[in-house]
C-alpha cells in the first residue's frame, strides 16, 4: 500500500514537475465562454395597438369616456369628446383643426372605432359611416363643393332656412335626422368641415 501511495504520489509529482519546469510544454488553452445570449424577456417590446373591449386604438387612445357618454346618451357630451380625442389622434389639439394631411393619414383602426361606437350606441342613426352614403348621394367627393356642402347641411339637419345652425341649435337627441352626428363642430366652433370629403375618403381607403 506504500509502494502503490508512492507510485501514486510519484506520478502526481512527475506531471506536477513536467507543468511547472517543462519549456517545451504549455498549458492548454482555456477555451473563451460563449457569450450569453440576450433573453428574449430583456429585450424592448415593440409598442402594439390598444384593444379594449372592442375600443382599439393604434396610438394609445383611451375611448373609454366616449363609450360611456355614448351609452348613456349624453350626445352633446359625446359629441364634444370626440371632437377632442379626434384632435389628439391627429395630434392637432393644439391648432383645434383637422387639417388635410392629418385626415389623410388619420389612424384606420381609430376612426373604425369612434365610428362603430356611434353607430352602435344610436342604433345605426348616427356615425360616419352613416353621413357618408348621404354626402356620396349628392355628388360629393374628396374635394371641397360649397353647394354639395349646404346641401348636406340641409340633409341632415345643420341648416335651417339656409343658413348654418349654431352648434348650440343642434338636436342631441335620436329625434335628430340620420346622420346629424356627430357633427364637426363643438363649442369652439368648426374643427374639420372643410375636410368632410377627404374623411369619407379616408374611410374609403380604411374600407369602413
Amino acid at each position: 500500500m506504500k509502494l502503490a501511495g508512492l507510485v501514486v504520489g510519484g506520478f502526481v509529482l512527475a506531471v506536477v514537475g513536467q507543468s511547472i519546469f517543462s519549456p517545451t510544454l504549455r498549458p492548454e488553452a482555456t477555451a473563451k465562454p460563449e457569450p450569453t445570449p440576450i433573453s428574449e424577456a430583456t429585450t424592448k417590446p415593440e409598442p402594439r395597438p390598444i384593444e379594449d373591449g372592442g375600443l382599439i386604438s393604434s396610438v394609445g387612445m383611451d375611448y373609454t369616456k366616449l363609450r360611456d357618454l355614448l351609452t348613456e346618451g349624453r350626445w352633446k357630451q359625446a359629441n364634444d369628446e370626440t371632437v377632442r380625442v379626434m384632435l389628439v389622434v391627429a395630434k392637432q389639439e393644439k391648432e383645434g383643426l383637422l387639417f388635410m394631411t392629418s385626415v389623410e393619414n388619420f389612424p384606420c383602426k381609430d376612426l373604425q372605432t369612434i365610428d362603430k361606437l356611434w353607430v352602435k350606441h344610436s342604433n345605426s342613426r348616427f356615425g360616419f359611416s352613416v353621413q357618408k352614403p348621404i354626402y356620396q348621394s349628392l355628388g360629393g367627393t374628396r374635394e371641397f363643393n360649397r353647394n354639395i356642402a349646404e346641401a348636406f347641411g340641409e340633409k341632415i339637419g345643420w341648416r335651417k332656412e339656409r343658413k348654418w345652425k349654431s352648434y348650440s341649435e343642434l338636436t342631441f337627441d335620436k329625434i335628430a335626422p340620420p346622420g346629424h352626428l356627430p357633427s364637426d363642430r363643438s363649442a369652439g366652433g368648426f374643427r374639420w368641415g372643410l375636410t368632410r370629403g377627404i374623411l369619407f375618403s379616408r374611410m374609403d381607403t380604411c374600407k369602413l
